[in-house]
């Protein structure tokens, strides 16, 4: 038992062992997910903030030079309009909210 055998392995079969399989070539034909977006929030402020600038300046500048009630009464129009399009965001929030979890979750 002091001599073992020699096993004597091929060049060929040596070489098989040592070589890497070829690198796979992926193709990919659907496109890559795309995120949903950022998160709705319950009031967009810059859309409230704009709306009210651009109705308010004309409608003050209007009262200012006329001195009726006419710019007065455009104000408070205005005024509702904002009023109701936060409502509008603030009511449609849930809605919103669970549209974008779904498509999260897609």
């Amino acid at each position: 038992m002091s001599q073992y055998p020699i096993i004597l392995i091929p060049v060929g079969i040596e070489r098989v062992k040592s070589a890497l399989p070829p690198k796979p070539i992926f193709i990919f034909t659907e496109p890559l997910p795309q995120q949903p977006g950022a998160e709705p929030q319950k009031l967009n402020t810059t859309v409230i903030a704009v709306e009210a600038t651009v109705a308010t300046v004309p409608s003050v500048a209007i009262a200012s030079q006329s001195g009726t009630v006419s710019g007065l009464l455009l104000f408070l129009v205005t005024a509702g309009a904002i009023a109701a399009q936060a409502w509008h965001q603030i009511t449609t929030y849930p809605q919103r909210k669970q549209k974008h979890d779904g498509e999260v979750a897609d």
